[in-house]
């Protein structure tokens, strides 16, 4: 998971220009789920585990 929010980030950045931006939570929660991930347990992406994701990655 936290390597596809490092690549939705990534094109973010790339596609806007925004350098220091992010998509929003809702945006990421969209990629997540569209590459197929699933949460630890085996449930959807929810906000929760995307924001525990940014955490592990001090993005948040």
């Amino acid at each position: 998971m936290i390597r596809c929010i490092q690549d939705a980030i990534t094109a973010y950045r790339r596609d806007g220009g925004d350098r220091d931006g992010r998509p929003t939570i809702g945006a990421l929660i969209a990629a997540c789920s569209a590459s197929g991930l699933t949460a630890a347990r085996g449930g959807p992406v929810t906000r929760y585990t995307v924001c525990q994701a940014l955490k592990l990655t001090g993005l948040s």
